[in-house]
């Protein structure tokens, strides 16, 4: 990229073949597509940092960061992972390190906490409870969810904005304009 020094460049090509590098959002991917080379790869979940935040199924800001290793961070722009005691660790370049290095959370600029809609944390299940949808609210569907009914979603549905056209308890149905595009079970949305 055009931000890099001739001499940076010079640096990283050197490290074709012989390193992996990788850049903020790309370290949370590599854990959930499996590691070096992502043999777990799918492009439904290759968001890039604004993205994976918006379909976060939990988030609140710095100040309610809850003590759980794992926990992602988010400033616009870019991300961190939360290991606890207010530390992070994060891929980055500049005044902080180069690579993937050991941050402290506090004076970084972090301003919100979010849970990786890819990531299964402890007790997350148990203490988020289902949103209440209305009609008109905006939603987005959670990566890999299903219609109400079972049946499978074509890839781009989960990253479009829908409104919310329908409530009977548990079932949603949503769309654009009016149009209905499917009926999606209440926990398999974020409001947006």
């Amino acid at each position: 990229p055009s931000m890099y020094s001739a001499d940076r460049v010079a640096y990283l090509r050197n490290q074709i073949g012989k390193r992996y590098g990788c850049d903020c959002v790309g370290l949370i991917k590599s854990y959930y597509f499996g590691g070096v080379g992502s043999p777990k790869y799918t492009a439904n979940r290759d968001y890039n940092t604004n993205a994976i935040y918006a379909a976060a199924p939990k988030k609140g800001p710095l100040s309610s960061l809850p003590e759980v290793p794992g926990t992602c961070l988010y400033m616009k722009g870019y991300v961190g992972i939360y290991i606890g005691e207010g530390w992070c660790i994060e891929c980055t370049l500049g005044n902080y390190g180069d690579g993937v290095v050991k941050t402290r959370v506090a004076g970084r600029g972090w301003t919100n906490w979010f849970y990786c809609p890819f990531v299964e944390y402890p007790g997350s299940s148990d203490d988020t409870p289902t949103p209440a949808f209305q009609k008109g609210d905006k939603v987005k569907v959670k990566p890999g969810s299903k219609t109400y009914t079972g049946g499978k979603l074509a890839s781009f549905v989960y990253q479009t904005i829908y409104d919310v056209l329908e409530v009977s308890g548990e079932r949603i149905v949503i769309g654009i304009k009016g149009n209905v595009t499917a009926a999606i079970k209440a926990d398999d949305l974020v409001k947006q």
